[in-house]
């Protein structure tokens, strides 16, 4: 995992970056976590990279998107150019292959729509009108002119989909999650907290998690429920901007960060970051500027796409992104978050009791031990100037802990139990034998101590350390 930037970064692997070297070359540059996209490449394909990844770096959360609801023209479709007032037809037809039709892979299409509904095309680049519906057809008018290509994303604004949260196909790629230990699964066109539990139903018995897609109005209207229910939020924009209005998603990304910071889950912001570094060394000053702001905003990832997926220049895409990253955070105000909306409870006051400290005091590290990951979440939120260290007892929930802004997860090497007082100082001693931690450190360490197990305890205590102290008093040397 990266030891510099505190924002996490995402990057997509892809045939540009899919070979073991590459994801090294990744890694160095940046990269706190791998995504693999599940609408293309085979089953194969992925288990093969999950096991590249693996090798390469046995810590590296892996956040797998699943299809889901997502509609995309063919993969066997032509490329079809048109004129502005142009018909065209797109079809639900599967079977169709023919050229004056553009087939869907979404079979429903034809159902949910009506005369005078848009169609948008290709991240919203292209426009049709809905003139007619016959059969499994769909005749529209273009908007605009264009060339529409094979495999390129749909939309209907507004337009609530019959389809489940959760298809066949998605379901096979669920049981390969499972089956591979991938970290993060990320579901598409999220509406509501209560979707999210078909897809937890399905990962019974598996530590993999849920990382919530927020992509049109129906997930902005439900945004606290799902992010109550989700271990994580992607933003979309691609395609929030293609569902919404395009003119709102500074604002909309903005509400989504809040919502998740309030409620201490980590959200990835993601989608045309550094697009023009797909085919260009160099990125775009709003591009610098726009990865800044999702930093200001209080993102805890930032994502990029097709720029190491399939890009020209994915490693120094990468880089350019944890510079600007650490640029950023150097700003940014070490007591951010006392004005978050979160409940005044014991762990919460903990939380700002911890920050506070770690802003008044010359405090170098925060060592967070946590069976749940609720500590390390919390600490988090507040955004502290120091590196937050996380001891947990699992290399799953270290990866998944990992997502957090500032957090360097790591095992523990000894005996560990969520009903054990001790946990604080053997943590601080695997630390200091790690080389982690070093006699000038001055330390914030927080835990449970003597948890009820009936009432479901969480952090209740933090102290402060010099560790020159505690190597004295315990003769750890």
């Amino acid at each position: 995992m990266n030891k510099k930037n505190k924002t996490k970064i995402v990057c997509t692997i892809g045939p540009k970056t899919e070979d073991m070297p590459s994801i090294s070359r990744l890694i160095k540059a940046g990269m706190s976590m791998a995504r693999l996209n599940g609408s293309h490449n085979s089953i194969d394909w992925h288990i093969a990279v999950i096991n590249r990844i693996r090798e390469v770096d046995p810590y590296m959360p892996i956040l797998f998107d699943l299809p889901g609801r997502k509609i995309r023209t063919s993969q066997s479709n032509k490329n079809l150019a048109f004129d502005k007032e142009d018909q065209v037809v797109f079809t639900t037809d599967q079977h169709y292959s023919g050229l004056d039709k553009v087939v869907v892979n979404y079979e429903n299409l034809h159902l949910d729509l009506k005369a005078g509904n848009t169609i948008l095309a290709d991240d919203g680049t292209l426009k049709f009108t809905v003139l007619e519906l016959r059969g499994l057809d769909i005749f529209c008018r273009a908007d605009v002119s264009g060339i529409l290509k094979p495999a390129k994303g749909i939309n209907a604004p507004y337009i609530k989909m019959s389809a489940p949260l959760v298809s066949e196909k998605d379901s096979a790629r669920i049981e390969m999650c499972k089956e591979q230990g991938v970290d993060f699964v990320g579901v598409s066109f999220v509406d509501s907290g209560e979707q999210l539990q078909e897809v937890y139903k399905q990962l019974i018995g598996s530590p993999t998690e849920v990382i919530a897609k927020v992509e049109n109005q129906f997930g902005l209207d439900n945004l606290d429920s799902i992010v109550q229910n989700a271990f994580g939020i992607l933003i979309d924009r691609g395609d929030l901007g293609a569902e919404t209005k395009i003119s709102n998603i500074p604002l909309m990304q903005k509400k989504i960060i809040k919502t998740a910071n309030k409620y201490g889950k980590p959200v990835i912001v993601a989608t045309e970051m550094l697009h023009t570094m797909i085919d260009n060394p160099f990125p775009t000053k709003s591009e610098v500027n726009d990865i800044a702001n999702a930093v200001l905003d209080g993102a805890s990832a930032l994502m990029l796409s097709g720029e190491t997926a399939v890009g020209d220049y994915p490693f120094e895409a990468c880089r350019l992104m944890q510079e600007v990253a650490l640029v950023t955070e150097q700003s940014l105000n070490t007591n951010r978050g006392f004005d978050q909306e979160i409940e005044n409870n014991t762990s919460d006051v903990v939380a700002k009791c911890i920050n506070l400290a770690s802003a008044s005091l010359n405090i170098t590290k925060i060592i967070a031990v946590t069976y749940s990951g609720f500590s390390a979440r919390m600490i988090s939120l507040y955004r502290p100037k120091q590196s937050i260290f996380v001891v947990t007892d699992t290399i799953e929930k270290c990866r998944q802990l990992n997502l957090l802004w500032g957090v360097q997860a790591s095992i523990s090497e000894f005996s560990f139990s969520p009903t054990d007082a001790n946990n604080s100082k053997d943590a601080l001693k695997n630390l200091y034998e790690k080389g982690v931690l070093v006699p000038e450190d001055i330390v914030i360490v927080t835990a449970v101590k003597y948890p009820n197990p009936k009432v479901n305890t969480t952090m209740n205590f933090f102290e402060i350390h010099r560790i020159q102290d505690l190597v004295e008093i315990f003769s750890w040397d």
